[in-house]
């Protein structure tokens, strides 16, 4: 049974404090006990871990277009229409009141993840930079740029058939993608890895491809329509 504590005064606390009527002092109140509730309350809590050390990592993959660069700018900067190259991407939505800002949404293998982004650099024909303003926390640029004259027959090799010479299109651009991802140390070094940040990059070739088939359906479509036009 616990002893009844009465109230009593006494100098040491200069007020009142709690004794059990066994005759024992409070511990709060007898000077060893003030000593080591002290000591107690002057020990540190315990330590939390340090923040995360995050780092950008980039990749980039470039392909070359047989159109003209006003149109390859032109059918990229439709965000809306990227989940036709890029399979990863589950949607891209524009906010109807800011064209400026899109909800991307990626879903690859039972993984959804999502991210709002912001175009901080638009240049008609040349140039769509962007930048995430949450989740996800990447940035990019996708540049256009005419192939001179003198590179216009060097096209991508998966453009070409084995065997065939590639002939010199009236029009073609280059499309460089690239892409940066703010992510902890530990996995920026295994993106950096040969083997993976090679496939980093493949994936985004791949992606440049069928952005590729994408535009020339469209070129080659307008082309038939004005021809039926014209007979």
């Amino acid at each position: 049974m616990m002893a009844a504590f009465l109230p009593v005064t006494t100098p040491l606390s200069g007020g009142v404090y709690n004794r059990p009527t066994a005759g024992r002092l409070c511990p709060l109140v007898h000077p060893a006990g003030r000593r080591a509730a002290s000591a107690s309350a002057a020990q540190p809590s315990r330590s939390q871990p340090p923040p995360l050390a995050m780092t950008w990592i980039e990749k980039s993959a470039s392909v070359s277009v047989e159109a003209p660069r006003g149109v390859c700018w032109s059918i990229f900067s439709n965000l809306e229409r990227q989940p036709a190259w890029s399979p990863w991407l589950k949607s891209v939505k524009v906010d109807s009141t800011d064209p400026a800002i899109s909800r991307w949404t990626l879903a690859a293998r039972g993984v959804e993840v999502s991210w709002q982004a912001r175009n901080t650099s638009v240049i008609a024909g040349e140039l769509i930079a962007w930048q995430s303003m949450d989740g996800l926390s990447n940035r990019g640029s996708v540049k256009f740029e005419d192939v001179p004259p003198a590179q216009a027959a060097v096209v991508d090799s998966a453009a070409v058939p084995a065997g065939r010479p590639a002939a010199a299109p009236a029009d073609l651009t280059a499309v460089t993608l690239s892409v940066a991802f703010d992510v902890p140390a530990p996995i920026a070094r295994v993106l950096d890895n040969a083997v993976v940040g090679k496939y980093v990059e493949q994936t985004l070739l791949a992606d440049l491809r069928r952005y590729r088939t994408e535009v020339l359906k469209e070129v080659r479509g307008a082309a038939r329509a004005g021809a039926a036009r014209a007979r």
